[in-house]
């Protein structure tokens, strides 16, 4: 077969054909789940395969006069199926077209109800509306917020409730100066051993 030049590039057009097949079914799930651009994108690949499939085939000197379907590919299958995908090549186009502009109009149409302040995110690349730049009056809008606050300043700032806390800690200190001293063990507070 590595010499048989004929066999092996019949082998490889009947491969190609089937891959065309394949692709073209692919296409048309493509389409039917509303995606137009990978829709045309497989079918270009399909057509291109079937053209050079087309090329090799119709020169092929093997032709099947039988009506039986079975594994081997003739010209006229070949033929059919680039004439399809001919077809479906500019349906495709045109589907991809006619979303493509409709996306443009809504996207400047949803561009100029927004502020310049919600557009941070993306680049203006048709100019920028200086008429447009924040909302006013400004609307209310809910703020989050950190469930979890963390005061890490708490020991070293003299907070009014914390003078309260100080006052009866100075006078525990004081009765405790009259007392025989005792080793007292530094107990942990809060998280990790710090805190309030």
């Amino acid at each position: 077969m590595a010499n048989d030049q004929e066999l092996s590039s019949r082998l490889e057009a009947t491969e190609q054909y089937f891959t065309a097949l394949k692709c073209l079914s692919l296409a048309r799930s493509h389409s039917i789940a509303s995606s137009p651009l990978n829709a045309l994108a497989l079918t270009s690949h399909a057509l291109s395969l079937a053209s050079s499939a087309l090329s090799v085939l119709s020169s092929s000197s093997a032709s099947s006069t039988t009506t039986l379907r079975n594994i081997d590919v003739n010209a006229s299958d070949v033929q059919s199926l680039h004439d399809l995908l001919t077809g479906e090549l500019q349906r495709s186009r045109a589907l991809v077209a006619i979303l493509h502009n409709t996306s443009q109009k809504d996207t400047k149409s949803s561009s100029v109800s927004k502020p310049l302040a919600a557009q941070l995110s993306s680049y203006p690349t048709d100019g920028v509306d200086l008429e447009n730049i924040v909302t006013y009056p400004p609307q209310l809008a809910p703020i989050p917020v950190k469930p979890l606050f963390l005061d890490v300043a708490w020991n070293y700032i003299e907070y009014p409730s914390k003078g309260q806390q100080g006052a009866g800690k100075v006078a525990e200190k004081v009765q405790d100066a009259s007392a025989p001293t005792t080793e007292a063990k530094p107990q942990k507070k809060g998280w990790f051993g710090f805190g309030r």
